[in-house]
């Protein structure tokens, strides 16, 4: 018995050893994944490369850069933005090392880049809205709101004014609809009508949809205590101060916000493609 006993043991000592070496490999992958960016890539018109750990890729749209990153724009042109504000331009043929910030720069802008508290990131090049979406055709399904003027659901069907649509917005405490309308032509829907109040919540019932399962989605209006922190800019001037916003917003689940500052900077700045792309992101599935 006892002999019996100290191999069981031995085996449980050999288990947990290894165990404990698969924990620290997972912790130590984790940590790599986990990286510092501190610049990213504006525009690009032309052809480049980006330089690191002495592997050279091509330059693209969306792309974030690491401190000691080498990039070389090899025809054309491009803008590159350090996440403190600066923006650096490039053109044909000329080189830049990503500087090693003096202090670690925390904003929005930067958190978002590197992953926000859910981890996700509009820079991310798969896109991040299928984590807020799922299957759903509509966007945004779940979504605080701060002006209710940009309170705009985008519908992803095909030849709405064909399919009949319903929507309905029902007070989430009280269950009664405030609002309903069986005439939805158009792939947008303003809300801006809606009589919402503050500091409640409701839900969104879009019904006849192709596929026969009614579309769901929460809205909840915003209070002060919610914004505090929010990085709000009534009139953004620079791609610094709309990044931060549109960061902002997106960090703090103001999907409406976030489209319609996406929306904004895409009229400001039509040749720079990256806010498009980001568009995309927040959008695709």
């Amino acid at each position: 018995m006892l002999f019996l006993s100290a191999n069981i043991l031995t085996i449980v000592m050999r288990l947990t050893s290894v165990l404990f070496c698969l924990f620290c490999l997972a912790f130590v992958g984790l940590a790599q994944e986990k990286e510092n960016y501190s610049a990213m890539i504006l525009s690009l018109d032309g052809e480049g490369v980006l330089i690191r750990d002495s592997k050279e890729t091509k330059l693209k749209i969306p792309q974030r850069f690491l401190s000691s990153d080498k990039l070389s724009v090899k025809k054309g042109n491009a803008t590159i933005m350090l996440f403190s504000g600066e923006e650096v331009n490039m053109s044909a043929v000329s080189n830049y090392t990503i500087p090693t910030e003096k202090q670690n720069v925390d904003s929005e802008f930067s958190n978002m880049a590197n992953g926000n508290k859910s981890g996700k990131s509009l820079l991310s090049q798969s896109g991040a809205a299928y984590q807020l979406r799922g299957e759903s055709r509509v966007f945004p399904t779940s979504s605080k709101v701060l002006n209710q003027d940009n309170t705009v659901l985008k519908l992803g069907y095909d030849a709405v004014e064909e399919l009949n649509l319903t929507l309905k917005v029902v007070d989430a405490q009280t269950q009664k609809t405030i609002y309903q309308t069986e005439t939805i032509s158009d792939n947008t829907i303003s809300l801006a009508k809606v009589p919402f109040k503050t500091n409640k919540s409701y839900y969104w019932v879009l019904g006849n949809t192709p596929n026969g399962k009614p579309e769901m989605g929460t809205i909840v209006m915003a209070t002060d205590g919610d914004t505090k922190g929010l990085a709000t800019i009534a009139n953004p001037q620079t791609h610094y101060e709309y990044m931060q916003a549109i960061s902002s917003y997106y960090n703090g689940n103001y999907y409406f916000e976030t489209l319609h500052t996406l929306n904004q900077a895409i009229e400001k700045y039509p040749d720079h493609n990256i806010y498009q792309v980001l568009l995309n992101n927040l959008l695709s599935e």
